[in-house]
């Protein structure tokens, strides 16, 4: 009976991990959409689309937090914590670099 509760709870981390890592890369994808890359400098026609830019950003953040509640429901537990904070990482970074860059005005 014990090994079966073992293998459960190995098989929900796994789940939970898989389902957070899909909504993460969603997440930098949509950020990437916006035309940053780790790679190159913002382009030029980007410049003039910043609403745009601020959308997709959003909704960037956005599956981040569904990444992060969702593995936290397949593990049992409330999906309303502070680790919400680690689903903005990737969204308040490339909006740094935007404003850095003079992409998005203040």
């Amino acid at each position: 009976m014990r090994q079966k509760n073992v293998v459960g709870f190995f098989a929900r981390w796994a789940l939970a991990m898989i389902v957070c890592a899909f909504f993460l890369y969603w997440s930098a994808f949509f950020a990437t959409l916006s035309g940053w890359s780790f790679i190159e400098e913002p382009a030029e026609r980007w410049r003039q689309e910043g609403r745009e830019i601020i959308e997709l950003l959003i909704f960037s953040a956005i599956l981040g937090m569904l990444g992060i509640g969702s593995a936290r429901l397949v593990l049992r537990k409330s999906p309303l914590t502070w680790w919400h904070l680690l689903s903005l990482v990737i969204p308040a970074w490339v909006a740094l670099d935007y404003v850095e860059s003079g992409v998005i005005p203040l």
